[in-house]
């Protein structure tokens, strides 16, 4: 009886063995899930570049960190980059920092990369200029960004020069925020392809603010302002911030504050 009982406990030893193993792989699977995204598809060579891009990001919960990087890389994926001058090379941090403010707006919709901006040229003001010129053919499927150095961050040409554009975002942006940023925007010309190609997201906000889902200029100058100063605006202009809470699918305001 003494000796079946030790064969017992040594035919068990590698099946409890296995069962251990199993649910140690288990474990770390489910807990590294999220990480997948960062370490084996995300470059690991962008991550230094995405709280300088993006402050908001600071805020943003882990898991949601984790799919805006996957909306991102999927975009990444998807869209055309081309540099002019100086930045005809398309350095990894312009790259970031057009896929992120092209990825947060898009972070809850579960859609496949936007289908009207296929191609992203950055360069100098002069230059896109320029380069427009040369290419009337250039459409609404071009995104023209200049680069701006300081916030390392690229900005939407088109939607800058749009006046209509921009006294909507002088009326939604913060009345206590300073400097140059100020007259910049970041987030414009993504929220306005989102508004010609979710029609379903206009009618949810339609419900709460008609007069926000009708009127395009005011819609991409109050995106700018959901995303860059979700706090002021949620407190200055609560009605159409609850507005975008619908389309968007998301409430920044509520997202933890990370110094």
């Amino acid at each position: 009886m003494q000796i079946n009982s030790s064969l017992l406990i040594l035919l068990m030893i590698p099946f409890v063995a296995l069962l251990f193993i199993g649910g140690v792989v288990d474990f770390v699977r489910r807990r590294t899930r999220t990480k997948t995204i960062r370490y084996r598809t995300w470059p690991l060579v962008w991550l230094p570049l995405i709280e300088r891009s993006l402050p908001i990001y600071r805020r943003m919960p882990m898991d949601l960190r984790e799919n805006l990087q996957e909306v991102a890389w999927n975009l990444s994926l998807d869209k055309l980059f081309d540099g002019l001058g100086e930045l005809e090379e398309f350095p990894d941090k312009i790259k970031v920092s057009a896929l992120l403010h092209a990825a947060l707006p898009q972070l809850n919709l579960r859609i496949p990369p936007n289908p009207l901006i296929r191609v992203i040229v950055v360069g100098t003001e002069a230059e896109l200029d320029e380069a427009r010129d040369r290419n009337p053919q250039w459409s609404d499927s071009f995104l023209l960004c200049l680069w701006d150095e300081a916030s390392r961050t690229c900005r939407p040409l088109r939607e800058e020069r749009n006046e209509l554009t921009m006294a909507a975002w002088r009326k939604f942006r913060p009345s206590t925020m300073k400097g140059p940023e100020r007259d910049h925007l970041y987030f414009a010309a993504w929220a306005s392809a989102l508004y010609n190609d979710r029609p379903e997201q206009l009618e949810a906000m339609a419900s709460r603010m008609p007069e926000l889902a009708a009127d395009r200029a005011a819609f991409t100058g109050a995106s700018e302002a959901f995303f860059r100063s979700p706090d002021d605006m949620a407190t200055e202009h609560p009605a159409e911030y609850a507005a975008l809470v619908l389309f968007y699918l998301m409430d920044p305001a509520r997202w933890g504050r990370r110094q």
